[in-house]
């Protein structure tokens, strides 16, 4: 398994937090080290690469001395971002990629869960789940509330499965 950290956006509805200089996920806004730092302390791999916009590129190496990056010619967008870490990031065809934002907030207490899932995910999910060949996997969360900004996934449920824990769709 290999992450792609995409961070790359600039921030906009976090101002006047964040600026064009310094955007979101170089911020320490949860504690004493970045989102970014955070996201890429809690992963569970080490094979890191991060996506970023050419203008970042400094903040990532400082933040993460360790990680590639990968800067973007032109910001675009998420599937923008992924489709060039697909075609940059050279990796053997039957490495799972896992794709993390650089700026979600995941409780501190429950970092090895996540991780955990991550993994299950990797191992169990996206090696053939539910007899399909590649499959791509998508995480999310129970809602707790509507929220217009975001995107919805609604899961056939009689199609569940618990694999190793998880409820998987």
């Amino acid at each position: 398994m290999y992450a792609i950290i995409m961070a790359g956006g600039g921030g906009t509805r976090l101002h006047p937090l964040s600026r064009p200089e310094r955007p979101k996920p170089f911020l320490p806004l949860l504690g004493p080290i970045s989102l970014l730092q955070a996201t890429a302390a809690r992963l569970p791999t080490r094979d890191i690469t991060v996506v970023t916009d050419r203008r970042y590129e400094r903040l990532v190496r400082e933040q993460l001395p360790d990680a590639d990056v990968l800067a973007e010619p032109m910001g675009r967008n998420t599937a923008a971002a992924i489709a060039l870490a697909t075609a940059a990031v050279d990796r053997l065809d039957d490495q799972v990629m896992l794709v993390v934002p650089a700026d979600a907030h995941i409780d501190p207490a429950r970092d090895s869960v996540y991780a955990d899932v991550l993994r299950t995910a990797a191992d169990r999910l996206a090696t053939g789940a539910f007899g399909i060949e590649d499959p791509l996997v998508t995480l999310g969360t129970q809602v707790t509330r509507s929220a217009t900004e975001y995107g919805y996934l609604i899961p056939r449920s009689t199609a569940r499965e618990v694999i190793d824990g998880l409820s998987a769709y």
